[in-house]
């Protein structure tokens, strides 16, 4: 149970919620702080649980249901009873480690659902620093769903209003690149993917139904955003090899790397979203980290400076804000210089008479 869902208050003025049947508006409200939720926004919602909870029909959750998710809102998985809230972890994201590990065990609580697929999306979008911790869990359902028969697409919604079923415009991106289980043969897909399986091949038609339903993701990618306001930008694919490259190339004088293990792919992922993408931030800070006499070890300081350290966010911008910069040596006024040979000359015992404060 979650108890405590954060809802942006420029909802009021967003055109997609606005627009909402007064019905819907109520049901997402519901779904965002259902006494069934949880801190993903993902989690089992049997219809018959929101009709007792609100005092409706299930003829009414249904049709509420179907108004969200043509509205791409959420993703509703009628037989196994999932709810799907697409940009939840946008509005209640994942603070830290420890959070993102009691968020992936709730996994276990859902039951499997091909909807797991567009979840991987919305943690590669809203949580991919923490991908890793989400891995296992996705895995363990990708491939239950492989062997689980028979096996289901949540292709449609029932609308209570009729027997026929209504096509859910697609939402998706590519898939979570970092659960490679997800990609499997043998299990039916939520929504068609970007890019063509190996050994298939889509006819012109459903080309150009593709390329109309990317051009329906461009329109409906913000849920509840201000109103004004722009989608977020993506950010390209990862360089994992082409980042490792450059230190290997630029740090001469720190440990070389050979191999990109998954916690500096952790690290790596959470740089590259603050930096926005900008793959010269990571260059600039290896020169930096080489030029500087302290990082690189040749003032014999610190010698505790290598990949992992410089790939941590917080470290980086120390870095590209100069805090580890050669200090230039100027000399010191000739009268500090004077001091500093009278206690010399007084700790050698010395003598110390004869003009050392003249100037």
């Amino acid at each position: 149970m979650n108890r405590y869902s954060q809802i942006y208050s420029q909802i009021w003025f967003d055109g997609k919620y606005t627009s909402l049947s007064d019905t819907a508006k109520l049901m997402f409200l519901y779904v965002l702080t259902s006494p069934h939720g949880n801190m993903i926004g993902y989690y089992r919602l049997p219809v018959a649980y929101a009709a007792c909870d609100l005092g409706w029909d299930k003829k009414d959750v249904i049709s509420a249901l179907d108004e969200l998710t043509v509205a791409s809102m959420i993703r509703y998985d009628d037989k196994a009873n999932v709810v799907l809230i697409k940009n939840f972890l946008k509005y209640n994201p994942i603070q830290n480690e420890s959070q993102a590990k009691g968020a992936a065990k709730l996994l276990d609580d859902v039951p499997a659902s091909p909807l797991i697929e567009e979840f991987a999306q919305c943690i590669e979008q809203h949580a991919s620093e923490y991908a890793d911790m989400f891995e296992m869990a996705m895995n363990h359902i990708a491939y239950s769903l492989d062997a689980a028969e028979p096996k289901h697409a949540v292709d449609t919604v029932q609308s209570a209003s009729s027997d026929a079923q209504k096509p859910i415009p697609d939402d998706t991106g590519h898939l979570l690149k970092t659960v490679p289980a997800l990609s499997r043969e043998g299990v039916e897909r939520v929504s068609t993917p970007c890019q063509d399986p190996p050994g298939e091949q889509r006819t012109g038609t459903e080309n150009r139904k593709q390329e109309q339903e990317q051009e329906q993701e461009h329109e409906q990618e913000r849920m509840c955003q201000p109103a004004g306001a722009g989608p977020p930008p993506s950010l390209q694919p990862v360089p994992y090899q082409q980042i490792a490259d450059l230190y290997n190339s630029i740090c001469v004088s720190l440990p070389r790397i050979k191999t990109i293990t998954e916690k500096r792919r952790k690290h790596i992922r959470a740089s590259w979203k603050e930096l926005d993408g900008d793959i010269t931030l990571f260059e600039q800070t290896f020169r930096q980290a080489e030029e500087s006499d302290f990082l690189s070890g040749r003032s014999g300081k610190w010698t505790g400076c290598n990949f992992d350290w410089l790939i941590v966010y917080n470290n980086m911008v120390k870095v590209l804000e100069g805090t580890y910069g050669n200090k230039e040596a100027g000399k010191l006024p000739q009268n500090l210089q004077n001091a500093l040979q009278l206690v010399k000359k007084t700790d050698a015992g010395e003598s110390i008479a004869g003009g050392l404060w003249e100037v």
